[in-house]
C-alpha cells in the first residue's frame, strides 16, 4: 500500500504543482520503485536524478551516501526521505539513504566479426546470421534492435555522442521513437538500430538501450570488423524501418517488408 500511495501522491503533486495549495508530503521512511535516470543539473533546484514510476517522472532524487550515477537507466528500489524542493510547487526531492538494484541477468554479445561487445537482458531474444544481429521482445516478428556494420559508407548528421572512449553519432526520430547510434568512420562503421514499437513497453525498453550504449565495449578495434559483405548484386546490410537507415554510395534499398520499410542494399545496374 505504501508504494501505491506514494505513487498516487507523486503524479497528484505533479498534476497540481503550479497551483498555491501543496499537498503535505509523507513523514518518515519511503520506499519507492522506479527506473532512475540522470537529469539536467540546476543551480537553483535539487536534485541530481528523477525517478520515473510508468514512465512519469515522480520525484527528483539527491543522495550524499549513494553513488546513484551507477545504477542510471536501471529499474531501482530506493529507500528514503521526502523533502520540498527550492520552489515548493515543483516536483520534491527523494533524499535516498539506500538502493537496491533490480538485477536482471544480463548476456553478453559480440558484433559478428569483431571483438565489440555489449551486453542486453535475458528476456530480449537475439538472433545472430554471419554479419548481423536481430533482437525481439516476447512474440512480436519485428526486432527492437538490429546490430551491423557498413563499409564505404558516409556518417550520417546526428548528435555527437561518445561511447567507451569513442566518437559516435546518434541520430533520433522522435516523430518514430526511434533512433540509432553510429560507431566509427566513413569507411567502416557499427549501426546499433533501436526500433521499439508503439504498443510496446517504451520506458523499460528504452532503459535497456540506455544500459546496453554504456555496455559497449569497443576494445580499440573499430578498424578490425570485416568487410559486411557488399559484393555481387546482394548485400547482408539492412536499410530503412523507422530509423531511415541509408545503403552506400552505389546500392539502393530494396524494401521486403513494406509495413516496417525494411529492407536490404542492392547494388544499382
Amino acid at each position: 500500500m505504501k508504494y501505491i500511495s506514494s505513487i498516487f501522491l507523486a503524479l497528484l503533486l505533479v498534476s497540481c504543482g503550479g497551483g498555491n495549495n501543496v499537498s503535505p508530503l509523507p513523514e518518515g521512511e519511503q520506499v519507492v520503485t522506479g527506473v532512475l535516470e540522470l537529469t539536467e543539473l540546476s543551480f537553483v533546484r535539487r536534485g541530481t536524478h528523477m525517478l520515473y514510476m510508468d514512465g512519469v517522472p515522480v520525484y527528483y532524487v539527491e543522495s550524499k551516501v549513494v553513488n546513484l550515477s551507477a545504477h542510471e537507466g536501471k529499474s531501482v528500489e530506493l529507500t528514503g526521505t521526502l523533502e520540498r524542493n527550492t520552489d515548493k510547487n515543483d516536483i520534491p526531492v527523494l533524499v535516498v539513504t539506500s538502493l537496491k538494484s533490480n538485477k536482471e541477468r544480463m548476456v553478453e554479445w559480440k558484433v559478428p566479426g569483431s571483438k565489440i561487445k555489449f551486453a542486453v537482458p535475458s528476456e530480449i531474444h537475439g538472433v545472430r546470421s554471419s554479419s548481423e544481429l536481430h533482437f525481439f521482445v516476447g512474440e512480436s516478428s519485428k526486432p527492437v534492435l538490429t546490430v551491423y556494420s557498413q563499409k564505404d559508407s558516409p556518417l550520417p548528421k546526428g548528435i555527437g555522442i561518445i561511447v567507451d572512449g569513442e566518437q559516435a553519432v546518434r541520430v533520433i526520430n522522435e516523430e518514430l521513437n526511434a533512433e540509432s547510434v553510429y560507431i566509427g568512420d566513413d569507411k567502416l562503421h557499427v549501426v546499433f538500430m533501436f526500433t521499439p514499437r508503439e504498443d510496446s513497453d517504451l520506458l523499460e525498453l528504452r532503459s535497456m538501450w540506455l544500459s546496453l550504449l554504456r555496455s559497449i565495449e569497443l576494445s580499440g578495434v573499430i578498424n578490425n570488423i570485416p568487410d559486411p559483405g557488399l559484393t555481387g548484386t546482394g548485400s547482408v546490410i539492412p536499410c530503412g524501418g523507422p530509423a531511415g537507415v541509408l545503403c552506400p554510395a552505389g546500392y539502393y534499398c530494396e524494401v521486403t517488408d513494406i509495413g516496417e520499410g525494411f529492407g536490404r542494399c542492392r547494388v544499382m545496374r
